[in-house]
This record gives C-alpha cells, sequence and structure tokens, in this order.
C-alpha cells in the first residue's frame, strides 16, 4: 500500500539536506563578496580623506624626487607630524600602515621606516593608479604582516591605491592604504553562522508541521484506499458491461464513419468532376470557354501590370465536318483529342492557356509577349504539326488549321473584341486558302461587313425571288450545233447593281442559303427545259451547277427525282456538273450519291477538271458522263505549250476512260480550231457567246453557228 509518510521523509529529508548546503555556500559567497566590496569601497574613502590631509605635505618632498635626500626626507618635521597624526588616527580607525610609491615602485615613504626605499613589484593596483590615474582597492588574506603597532598574524586586509597628481594633473607618485578588517569579518562569519542556525530550525518546525499534515493525510488516505478496493470491485464488473456497451457502439459508429466517409468521398469526387466539367472540357479536358473567359480576364490584367502584349490564337479545323460525317463521330472525337495532345505540347509555359471553345474550335492564349514574333512562330509550328496526318484504325485523318491571331492591346482591349478579331482572322485564313495563320487587320472588319451586308441581301433576295437565270451556249463539235446550254445564276440587286456570282456564292455555301438558292435554280432550270420543249426545243440538255453542300444533303436525290416528276422532265435532258474538289473530299460517299442520280437516268460532269486534287482510281470509278477541262488550261492554249499538252492530255484521258471533255473558256478561233483538232467534244465560251436571258439565247438557237466551228486548211 502507498505510504505517505515514508515518502514525504525521503524526499522531504534530501531536499531539506540539498537546500541547506546550497543556500549556506550561496550565502556565504554573497556576504564575501558584499564584505570584500564594502571593505573596499570604505577603504577608498579613507585613503581620499588621509591623502587629502598628507598628500600636500609629502608633494614638497617628493617632488624633488632626489634619492640623496629621502634619508633626510623620514627627519623632517612634517613627516614626524604625520607619523604622529597617523599613529593617532589608527586608534579610532583600523589602519594598518601608509605607503607612498614613485612611479617605478619604490617606497618613498611608509609608516613602517624599515619599508622606505624598498623596491615594490608593479601589481595590479599600482599598475592602475601609476599608469592609469585611476584608485584601485582590493581585499587579501595574509598570514603576516608588519604594521604601526608591529607584526600582526592571520589578517584580512584592504590595500588602496590612489595617485598622487602635480598641479598639472600629472602623476608624481602613488598613495597606499593598508586597512585591517579581520574583526569585521569574524563577525560577519559569525552573524552567517547564526542566521543558518535559525534558518535550520525555522525549517525543521516547518518539516515537523508539513509532517503532521502528511500523517493525517496518510491517515485519510488509508481508510479511503479500503473504500476504493470495494468500489473498485463494483467498478470492475460496470467496466466490464461498460467496455461491452463501449465496444458494441464503437462497432456500429465504425460502420456508420465508413459509410459516412465513403459517401463523402463519393460527394468530394462528384464536387470535383461537376467543378472540373464546368471549367473543362469533357471530350480533351482543355478548359472550356467559361474558364477561358476568366483566364483571359486574369491574364489581361497581369500583361497590363507588366506592360507586355498578349496574343489569341483563334484555331479551326479544316475538313473536320467531311471527317465527322464520312468516318463517324468517334473519328472526329478522335482527331479532336489528338489536336488538342499537340496544342498541349506545343504550349508548355505556366502562362500559356490552351481552350476548346465548341466544336473544332480551340483558342491558345500566349502572354508575357515583348513582340508579336513568338506568336508567329507558334503559328507557323502549330500548321506544320496539326497537318501530319493522325492514325484511326486503317484510316488516316487529314486536316490543317486556319489560324487567325489577335494581339492585345492592338487589335483590342476586351474579351469579346479580341476573340472576335481573333476570329475575323481565322475566316480570312479560310477564305484565302487555309492551312495558314494570319494576324488580324482592320482591313478584315471591312470584309466582314460586306459579307454580313451581302448574306443579309442575300437572304431578302431569296425571299423577293430576285435572282436570274443566264444561260451559255455549248456547242456540239461534231455536229456543229448548240446541244445544250448551262444555267448560270446572276443577282442584279436594285442599289448594288450586277453581283458577280464569286462574290455571293462563297458566303451562300458559308451561311448554308446556298440549299435554298440551289433548289431555286433547279426549280427554274426545269421550267425552262418545259418552256423549250414547248417551243420546240426539245434535244437541248440543260447543265446545272451543284455544290458540296447540296451533295451532302440527305435529302438532295429525292428532291430532284420530286422535280423530274413534277415537271415531267426528260432525265436525260439534265446534266448536274459536280466541282472536282467536293467529289474529292469523299469520294466513297460521292460515288454512292452520284450512282443514285444517274440511277435516275440524269448525266453528271466533273466541273473544273485538273484544278482539285485528282485521284484517277476514284475518277473511273465516279458515274459521271462528261469532264469539263477548266479554262485555265484553255486560255492562251494557241501560244502555250504546256496548256496545249495539258488539254491533249486531258481530252485523251477522257476518252480513254469512256467520257466527253468539254472545253469552257473559248475565247477566240485558234483556240476554237485547235480544240477541234485534238477532238475536243463540246466547245463554250464568249467566242461563241456571254451567258444571256432566255429569251436572248433563243434567238441564237435559231441562227447557224456553223461558220464559227470552220477551220483553216
Amino acid at each position: 500500500m502507498f505510504r505517505l509518510r515514508r515518502y514525504f521523509l525521503i524526499v522531504g529529508g534530501g531536499a531539506f539536506l540539498c537546500f541547506t548546503l546550497l543556500f549556506t555556500y550561496a550565502s556565504y559567497l554573497h556576504d564575501r563578496n558584499n564584505l570584500k566590496h564594502f571593505g573596499e569601497r570604505e577603504n577608498i574613502t579613507l585613503a581620499g580623506y588621509l591623502s587629502t590631509l598628507l598628500i600636500d605635505t609629502l608633494k614638497t618632498y617628493t617632488a624633488r624626487n632626489l634619492p640623496s635626500e629621502r634619508a633626510q626626507l623620514l627627519e623632517q618635521p612634517e613627516i614626524k607630524l604625520i607619523d604622529r597624526f597617523l599613529s593617532d588616527f589608527s586608534e579610532k580607525y583600523p589602519i594598518l600602515k601608509v605607503k607612498v610609491f614613485d612611479l617605478q615602485g619604490q617606497t618613498i615613504y611608509s609608516t613602517v621606516k624599515k619599508e622606505v626605499g624598498v623596491q615594490k613589484g608593479m601589481n595590479t593596483g599600482l599598475k592602475s593608479a601609476a599608469i592609469d590615474s585611476r584608485p584601485h582597492s582590493e581585499m587579501a588574506f595574509k598570514d603576516e604582516i608588519t604594521s604601526l603597532s608591529g607584526s600582526l598574524f592571520k589578517r584580512a586586509i584592504v590595500e588602496t591605491y590612489i595617485p598622487v597628481l602635480s598641479e598639472d594633473n600629472k602623476v608624481i607618485a602613488v598613495f597606499e592604504l593598508y586597512s585591517d578588517v579581520t574583526e569585521l569579518v569574524t563577525k560577519s562569519n559569525q552573524a552567517l553562522l547564526i542566521f543558518l542556525i535559525l534558518q535550520s530550525v525555522g525549517y525543521i518546525i516547518l518539516f515537523i508541521l508539513l509532517y503532521i499534515v502528511v500523517k493525517r493525510a496518510d491517515s485519510m488516505i488509508k481508510s479511503q484506499y479500503y473504500q476504493l478496493n470495494e468500489s473498485h470491485a463494483l467498478l470492475k464488473d460496470a467496466k466490464v458491461n461498460l467496455e461491452k456497451t463501449v465496444q458494441e457502439r464503437t462497432n456500429e459508429l465504425s460502420e456508420t464513419v465508413k459509410r459516412l466517409e465513403s459517401e463523402i468521398v463519393e460527394r468530394k469526387n462528384k464536387e470535383e468532376k461537376i467543378h472540373h466539367l464546368a471549367h473543362h472540357d469533357t471530350l480533351t479536358g482543355l478548359f472550356n470557354r467559361f474558364s477561358l473567359e476568366i483566364k483571359l480576364e486574369q491574364a489581361i490584367a497581369q500583361n497590363t501590370r507588366s506592360n507586355k502584349q498578349l496574343a489569341i490564337l483563334f484555331i479551326d479545323l479544316d475538313r473536320f465536318k467531311i471527317i465527322n460525317d464520312t468516318l463517324g463521330h468517334k473519328a472526329g472525337d478522335h482527331l479532336l483529342v489528338k489536336v488538342s495532345e499537340k496544342l498541349k505540347a506545343l504550349c508548355q509555359r505556366q502562362t500559356d492557356i490552351v481552350a476548346r471553345i465548341g466544336g473544332d474550335e480551340f483558342v491558345i492564349v500566349l502572354s508575357e509577349l515583348t513582340s508579336p514574333t513568338f506568336a508567329a512562330l507558334t503559328g507557323t509550328a502549330l500548321v506544320q504539326v496539326l497537318s501530319l496526318p493522325v492514325e484511326y484504325g486503317k484510316h488516316e485523318l487529314l486536316t490543317s488549321p486556319s489560324i487567325g491571331i489577335a494581339i492585345y492591346p492592338d487589335d483590342g482591349e476586351s474579351i469579346d473584341t479580341l476573340l472576335k478579331n481573333a476570329d475575323t482572322a481565322m475566316y480570312h485564313v479560310k477564305e484565302s486558302g487555309r492551312a495558314n495563320f494570319q494576324f488580324y487587320t482592320r482591313s478584315m472588319n471591312k470584309l466582314i461587313e460586306e459579307k454580313m451586308l451581302l448574306e443579309k441581301e442575300l437572304r431578302t433576295a431569296i425571299k423577293e425571288n430576285s435572282f436570274e437565270l443566264y444561260y451559255q451556249p455549248q456547242i456540239c463539235t461534231i455536229e456543229k450545233r448548240i446541244c445544250g446550254v448551262e444555267a448560270l445564276i446572276r443577282w442584279n440587286h436594285p442599289t448594288m447593281g450586277f453581283i458577280s456570282p464569286e462574290r455571293f456564292i462563297s458566303i451562300a455555301e458559308e451561311s448554308k442559303l446556298i440549299l435554298d438558292i440551289g433548289t431555286w435554280v433547279i426549280d427554274q432550270a426545269f421550267r425552262q427545259i418545259i418552256s423549250w420543249n414547248t417551243q420546240g426545243y426539245k434535244d437541248i440538255r440543260m447543265a446545272i451547277n451543284v455544290s458540296a453542300k447540296q451533295l451532302e444533303s440527305s435529302s438532295f436525290v429525292s428532291n430532284i427525282e420530286h422535280k423530274l416528276k413534277q415537271y415531267q422532265v426528260k432525265p436525260d435532258l439534265i446534266e448536274l456538273e459536280v466541282t472536282e474538289s467536293s467529289a474529292m473530299v469523299n469520294p466513297e460517299e460521292a460515288i454512292s450519291k452520284l450512282q443514285e442520280i444517274r440511277d435516275l437516268g440524269i448525266e453528271l460532269a466533273i466541273d473544273d477538271f485538273g484544278t482539285g486534287h485528282s485521284s484517277l482510281s476514284y475518277i473511273q470509278k465516279l458515274p459521271i458522263n462528261n469532264l469539263k477541262l477548266d479554262r485555265s488550261f484553255v486560255m492562251d492554249v494557241e501560244h502555250n505549250k504546256n496548256n496545249a499538252s495539258i488539254c491533249l492530255a486531258t481530252i485523251s484521258l477522257a476518252h480513254s476512260l469512256g467520257f466527253k471533255v468539254v472545253a469552257e473558256g473559248v475565247e477566240n478561233k485558234l483556240q476554237s480550231q485547235y480544240l477541234q483538232d485534238i477532238n475536243c467534244d463540246i466547245l463554250q465560251g464568249f467566242y461563241f457567246s456571254k451567258p444571256k436571258p432566255a429569251q436572248e439565247l433563243e434567238k441564237l438557237l435559231n441562227e447557224d453557228i456553223s461558220n464559227l466551228l470552220e477551220t483553216d486548211t
């Protein structure tokens, strides 16, 4: 059982012994130090007092400083008067002796006569007074010392040195005073002993009182101990039951905590996913438009503070829709992911921002620029890298970027303005041939405004039926007559006059208004065929141009079939002209679509042959009847050997494949003669007639044009 008294005695007694020893030693050192300093201070005061009384007398003799006179000095009446004074003074004060030294440490004067003339070593006190001109006092314990009264034993002495100054404040001697503090030390030690005895008695009394208290507390603890044992037994049983209950509750809480942890992790993951979805593109992982605007706003603020430029690169992938439509959305998504990986690989600076803002449109932000040169280098690298083929199964996905670049703050200071201007520059690249980049210029806005105005006027023209069809004759070289016409749309605007198809057809393609325009052209052309048939012109074939957008339309073939039935037009009087580039975009789909048209009995022609990226392996598979030789090869054919060779090779190739050839752009007789000489089937151009309205063309249908086909023999 725990015994409080036993530990109290051991710990308390040990503590008392240690405390007494430490306190005794500390008290001794403190008293000794105080006594020492007290004796030194008192002695300096006493020495100063004596030096004031005696030093003037001594100065008179010490100033001479003549060794021959020092013996006589001791016999002077004034010196004897000093000795008597000091002897009387020592009866009241504990003065042992007084000395005066010169600056070399030789005794000039001493109350102990035998010490006069004795050389003293230059100790610390003597040096301090003689050299530093400072009083010095120190305490020492000596077994024996010679004093005024004779030899003394076992003495505590205080030695004080005071410099003696001349009238010009120079040290000429040192005054030394010996004081006896033995009695003071003895009394101090006695007082210390009495203090320690009283302290010990007080501690013992305190110890006894505490022991009584501890003993009583020990008895109380002992009685409580037995009660605690009884309570402990009861608590032990309660503890077992409590532990069992706690364990059960702990298991229940653990399961609850685990379930909550799963729910928290799941909720946190959902929140992170929602946050990621809110700020990133789901397919590529790039920033979305929302994040782009936030980060772009921060970048603009940063570049404003650092007085740097910022470049926005607006990227649109060329021919993406074709890939998406022909190979499926998985192929398109695969291409977008690969493009995003290339963009991130090229833009690895911490300040670079890469975002996908929709479809095949990406935006790159280059911050902290000192000039647009870095943006141009980045644009060059993007064109090269994004133009490389991307493998997808057995296919190679070929695309290229059209990139518009806007510079902050030159091209705008707001996010909307910068993005709009970069987008404008990108569309300018699209119109200029694609697969390139271009910086925004203010003149582009004018072009965009003109396009927007033309698009608006186009919509109005469609509603108000403001278009006209002109017809250019096609001359058969064998029959030497007009065997067909090409229907060409014309737009006579009420204020802008005649607008060239080259200006508005591309806008109609972009805005998809070409579908409405194409429907109108087919409807008008079919009406005209019926009108001419009624007038007796029954074998004139009508060539109608078809755009890529029309060919892509899923309802195009069914609409043609509907028009044939509606107007009761013979299919062999209709020829649809498809450009080489639109047919070669997706040859497999083109073959399928064109075959459906051929199955209706309509003839097909490839327009502008030789200007696109032809593939003979696909050309021969296309269900076409005619090839139209582009006017760029016919031009200057009578003088240009290269053009002449191309025309000859093309006609020979077409004939070998079973196609007829229509040469457009025939401007003079020499061109006509050469093309007839190399067996071109049909000629078309200004040499025969410009495109004319139907009524004017009808006059030409009644004329004999064989003379225009005569050749010089």
